[in-house]
């Protein structure tokens, strides 16, 4: 009888667990990161996988699953099982551009998923190569007007934030200024280098070192300050064009659905190691300013930039299916 007895119990108890009861923490975490290893976005995930490992107690293990712009990996995390253990690596892309652009998006960025907290923060930049007739925002604007070569702006991917703000610029301006995708920062890098392309947009860090070396010139970034990395370069608000005040940010999520009390244990180790220097000055070295918000502001990130990147793609017109 005692025998039966405990059983039933245990029974009980396993059932509590698993159904919101008392959640028991994941043996293991797994990171999963929608692009290749490698950039930007998967050195950040990695230098936090071994942080949250040692705060938690518990493995984290980072896991690629690039494809479609990022689509592949928040299709599987929208559908993996909703108890804590996957973690997904999201930005401004995955979570606003990317399914805005889509016919038939696989995922709904605010109903599928519950934030943990953003981790970064970095501005958009217009950068052209070092160009002694060019040395300012207001040069670039005046030759665009009469030369077709300079309304042509390079983007490291098609419908990703840089080619919508290319498009917003170009409205404000009153200049037909046409998108040239790439595949990725790195092909595009190159050919403003070499002078192949006369204007690119993307994040900042990817451009740092070659705007301090005098290789290629960043003409404005966006964001309410100056970046304390490119003290010299004005801000779009600054040389007087509005509403470009938004920064491209990264962040966590989980799936919706998660037990609560296992969304804010990940909150709070997250807020705890984004706190150490050292983390810090490791997203730093990599390029990755380290920006930190919990879940509501992360959310609220994610709410916002919907509706301002939704009214911005649907005057576009752009598709990408």
């Amino acid at each position: 009888m005692k025998q039966l007895v405990c059983k039933v119990l245990s029974a009980v108890i396993l059932g509590l667990a698993g159904s919101g009861g008392v959640a028991a923490a994941p043996q293991t975490y797994r990171m999963i990161v929608g692009y290749p290893p490698g950039g930007g976005g998967d050195n950040m995930v990695r230098v936090l996988a071994q942080a949250l490992a040692i705060e938690m107690k518990t493995p984290f293990v980072v896991e690629n699953r690039p494809g479609a712009g990022g689509a592949i990996a928040a299709s599987y995390v929208k559908t993996a099982p909703a108890d804590g253990s996957i973690i997904m690596f999201v930005n401004q892309h995955v979570m606003g551009t990317l399914p805005l652009t889509m016919k038939a998006p696989p995922y709904d960025p605010i109903k599928d998923f519950q934030s943990i907290g953003q981790i970064s923060a970095t501005r958009n930049a217009i950068v052209i190569p070092a160009n002694p007739a060019i040395r300012s925002f207001n040069d670039w604007i005046a030759s665009a007007r009469s030369n077709p070569a300079q309304r042509l702006y390079g983007v490291p991917s098609p419908g990703t934030p840089p080619e919508f703000l290319g498009f917003k610029l170009g409205r404000e301006l009153k200049i037909d200024l046409s998108s040239v995708p790439y595949k990725g920062n790195s092909p595009m890098i190159v050919e403003l280098l070499g002078g192949q392309l006369q204007v690119g947009i993307t994040t900042l860090p990817d451009l740092l070192q070659y705007h301090q070396a005098g290789r290629l010139r960043v003409l404005a970034v966006t964001g309410k300050n100056r970046d304390p990395s490119a003290p010299d370069v004005p801000t779009l608000g600054e040389l007087g064009y509005a509403n470009f005040e938004g920064l491209s940010w990264s962040g966590l999520v989980v799936r919706a659905g998660t037990p609560a009390e296992q969304v804010k244990r990940l909150e709070a180790a997250l807020a705890n190691v984004m706190a150490q220097p050292k983390i810090r000055e490791q997203f730093e070295t990599s390029g990755n300013p380290l920006v930190y918000g919990n879940a509501e502001e992360l959310q609220k990130q994610i709410n916002e930039g919907m509706q301002f990147w939704r009214d911005l793609i649907k005057t576009s017109g752009f598709t990408l299916n």
